[in-house]
Parts: structure tokens; C-alpha cells; sequence
């Protein structure tokens, strides 16, 4: 027993350092490692949340108006004011209105019209099915822009529109494109 007591004198600089420096070479591909599973699972969460957003949206655009005629809104002009049904494709960006006609009607909206707005200050779309309040329904958020398309024709006389949705949130951006047939356009 005297004899262990003996020769323990306790580490030296150079045990301590090279101990140290064993450390330091595991921790560092350890610590990397880390950071960029991170930075990946971080990016797919984003790019997961861009998804769902712009599928909730896709969903109430296109669920929401198979029984449509026609566009009835757009950019806040109906379609008996405004040059937009000669068009063949329109692009709808921050604090925009744009309506789909349920019932064909030369009037305002009508409460059978599904009406949609674009808010700019916080990148959400609402929706409503009533025309006397303003849409109130978040149907999706981080929406930077709608693009409708007109399939065959202009906007004004088409049978179905190709939806084309971009959602964008810390530089990532991420669009969806879906088609919508008026079943009822006569």
C-alpha cells in the first residue's frame, strides 16, 4: 500500500494537455455534426410548414369553387368593370380581393359568392362565403402571391383556371400549381 502512495504525484502539463487535445479532436466532428443536423431540420421544418400553408390554401381554392361559373372578382373590379377578364393570366399580390361567381349574376357579390382577400401586412388568406363582411376565414398564411391562368381562352370566358401559389418565409419559398374546372360554366 505504501508503495502506490509512493508514486502518485498527480497529472502533468503534458498528460493535462494531451487529455485536453484528445477532447478537443472528439468534440469537434461531434459538435459539427450537431449544427448541421440543425440547420437541416430547421430548413425542413420551414419548407414542411410552406407545404401545408400552400396545400390548406390549394384546398379552398379549388374545393371551395368546382360549382363555380367563373371569376367574378379580381384586383377589387368586377367583371363588367374591369380589363382583367380579357386577359389571359393575372397575377394576385398584397391586399387584393378576388371573388369566385357561385350564382351568375350581373350584381355585386352575392352570399353564395366565395370571396377572397390577400392581406398584405401579415401574408394571410381569407376567405368568406358571405359578401355583406369582409372574408374573415385564415384559409393560409405566408402567401406572397396567387397566379391564375386561364386554360382555354381569356379569364373572362375560360371553363377552368390553372392556380399557381407561391409561399415564401425566411428566403425559402416553395409553389404549388393545381387546375380548376367551372363545372358549371355554360
Amino acid at each position: 500500500m505504501n508503495n502506490i502512495k509512493k508514486y502518485n504525484k498527480g497529472l502533468t502539463l503534458i498528460e493535462l494537455i494531451v487529455v485536453i487535445g484528445l477532447i478537443g479532436i472528439t468534440i469537434i466532428p461531434v459538435y459539427s455534426f450537431l449544427i448541421n443536423n440543425l440547420k437541416n431540420f430547421d430548413r425542413q421544418n420551414v419548407e414542411l410548414e410552406l407545404q401545408y400553408q400552400a396545400q390548406n390554401a390549394m384546398y379552398y381554392l379549388i374545393d371551395k369553387n368546382m360549382e363555380a361559373k367563373g371569376l367574378k372578382k379580381l384586383n377589387g373590379k368586377m367583371k363588367n368593370e374591369g380589363t382583367w377578364k380579357d386577359e389571359v393570366q393575372k397575377i394576385i399580390e398584397k391586399d387584393e380581393v378576388f371573388a369566385f361567381e357561385i350564382r351568375e349574376t350581373e350584381e355585386e357579390l352575392q352570399d353564395e359568392d366565395s370571396i377572397y382577400e390577400l392581406k398584405s401586412d401579415t401574408n394571410k388568406l381569407f376567405f368568406n362565403l358571405n359578401s355583406s363582411k369582409s372574408p374573415s376565414t385564415e384559409v393560409g398564411n405566408n402567401i406572397s402571391n396567387i397566379k391564375f391562368t386561364a386554360i382555354k381562352g381569356t379569364l373572362g370566358d375560360t371553363n377552368g383556371i390553372e392556380i399557381e401559389l407561391t409561399v415564401s418565409k425566411d428566403g425559402y419559398s416553395k409553389t404549388i400549381k393545381n387546375t380548376l374546372y367551372f363545372r358549371n360554366k355554360e
